[in-house]
Formats: structure tokens, sequence, C-alpha cells
């Protein structure tokens, strides 16, 4: 999902094209919602997330992942949240970074 697409510096067409191909689809496949105008906002509603059997599919697959945050904690360090695109991590494994 494409987010905030109605804001003035969008660029929605070269940011589906960037997000399909770390995630492996096509760029049309890249739904563009905007909360503010309500654009797209019931479809991407409908569609929901991956039903069970797609992401089982793909779990023994090599791991491949899309880093959407990353935040610092005092106590703990950096945090980044990941969204798990096919295999799976698990809890405190080291991973390696591509690209900052």
């Amino acid at each position: 999902v494409l987010n905030k697409i109605d804001l003035p510096a969008a660029d929605p067409d070269r940011y589906a094209g960037e997000i399909a191909h770390i995630i492996g689809c096509e760029p049309e496949e890249v739904l563009r919602v905007s909360g503010k105008t309500g654009v797209g906002v019931r479809l991407a509603d409908r569609c929901g997330y991956q039903p069970d059997h797609l992401v089982e599919q793909f779990a023994d697959a090599p791991a491949r992942a899309m880093i959407f945050d990353s935040v610092y904690d005092i106590y703990r360090g950096v945090v980044t949240y990941v969204r798990v695109v096919d295999g799976k991590l698990s809890p405190r494994e080291k991973i390696k970074m591509m690209s900052t």
C-alpha cells in the first residue's frame, strides 16, 4: 500500500515502481491510498492482508524483508520495523542490510 498520495511532493508512479521492485510485484498491483481524500481506502479495506495460504507458500524461501521504520530507544538501541516478504526471521537473528 502506497499511502499519502495526495501530498504535493508525492510521486505515486515512481514510488509504486520502487515498492514493486522491492517486493516483487507489478507497479499496477501497488494500492495507492489517501486517507485525507479517501482515494483507494475502500479498495485497500477490501483487499486486506495476504491470505494465510499465500504466506505459508513462501515460508521456506530465503528471507526477504522491507524496512519501513526505525527508531532509537534509549534502553534497547535502534529498533527496526520490517515487513517480511518471503521466508521468516527469528527474534534476535542477525540480518544483512544491502543499502541504507
